[in-house]
């Protein structure tokens, strides 16, 4: 009776193991031999072990015999474990372990391995300046493009075209039925305005299921920042030069630009400037992204500058950024001795 449940517990076991991995397949005989595949996503060039669990027979004393490419490896008592190291991509393996209890053949187990990756490249629909070379960020609200760049190929090591593949798109581990489909390797995706971070993960397959790849890319999001520059009468906005600190007035007025970066431009229409200058609040213009500043008559000093955006939907966005700006006479005898 004890072995009968034994029996019945590793059936239900079989029965409820998840695939093998996305890269493996698994032929042969003996339904009392179960394999694990450790990583069940094996990368190119990664190590991989096979280890085999049976049940009915000595598991300790019967001899696997491992082949690796028709090779025989190991032929040992209670080796029950195989690792190796994957090809790389176009280089499949083939696994094959023999059991012998008792002199019986009890079983011939077969494992194909086809090195397959996926790599993602993605951009943010973010605000960057003129001329800004580096990459957008994203930010909570924006909208993404991802672009997947699947490597699979066939058991004939023949790689499969892009556009005869289906892609399965989840989006923090739930399946976007609107985004997945054939040949879908070209993906937009939106973000809340309260996400911290996106996980995105994409199922790969050829149309008959025998090749298969998945991989995960989890994206950051980071807040915007507020930089300022000058405005400069017929030459317009002084990009090379950002307002770090502190600004010196030498003329009667000033005009200064805010740039959000990394701000979602799906929603900088409906974002919030506050400008308060010496903690003062400025009034609202049509331009609201610009503030403009005259130099007082016969006064000295320094006055703070403060912005503050916000979009009104969560505090994710809402930023702040100030300056300095030094006028008067004093300022303008400095200037005129250097």
């Amino acid at each position: 009776m004890r072995q009968f449940k034994k029996a019945f517990y590793l059936l239900i076991l079989v029965l409820c193991l998840p695939l093998l991995a996305w890269a493996v397949t698994e032929t042969g005989t003996g339904t009392n031999i179960v394999a694990e595949v450790i990583p069940q996503e094996p990368a190119p060039g990664g190590m991989v072990s096979i280890s085999l669990t049976g049940f009915g027979f000595d598991n300790e004393n019967a001899r696997y015999d491992w082949y690796q490419d028709g090779i025989l490896k190991i032929s040992s008592i209670g080796n029950k474990k195989y690792s190796f190291q994957l090809g790389q991509l176009g280089k499949p393996t083939r696994i094959k372990v023999s059991v012998f209890y008792n002199q019986r053949h009890l079983a011939d187990k077969s494992f194909y391995f086809e090195p397959s990756d996926i790599s993602f490249s993605w951009q943010a629909n973010t605000l960057t300046p003129p001329f800004y070379q580096g990459k957008a960020r994203a930010s909570a609200g924006a909208s993404l493009k991802v672009l997947a760049t699947p490597f699979l190929t066939n058991q004939l090591g023949q790689v499969l075209k892009t556009n005869d593949l289906i892609y399965s798109w989840y989006i923090d581990e739930t399946l976007n039925k609107e985004i997945s489909g054939k040949g879908k390797n070209i993906v937009s995706i939106s973000t809340g305005p309260k996400d911290s971070q996106i996980k995105i993960s994409l199922k790969i397959s050829s149309a008959d299921g025998k090749s298969r790849a998945s991989k995960s890319l989890v994206i950051y999001l980071s807040k915007p920042e507020i930089a300022f520059y000058e405005q400069v009468p017929l030459e317009g906005t002084n990009y090379k030069k950002e307002i770090v600190d502190t600004y010196e007035l030498y003329g009667e007025e000033a005009r200064f630009i805010a740039i959000p970066f990394f701000w979602p431009l799906d929603s900088l229409d409906n974002a919030n400037y506050a400008w308060r200058v010496n903690s003062l609040s400025s009034p609202k213009t049509e331009t609201p992204n610009i503030l403009t500043v005259r130099q007082p008559s016969g006064g000295t000093g320094i006055n703070e500058i403060n912005l503050q955006i916000s979009s009104g939907v969560s505090t994710n966005n809402s930023i702040n950024n100030r300056f300095n700006i030094k006028f008067g006479n004093n300022l303008l005898k400095t200037y005129n001795a250097i």
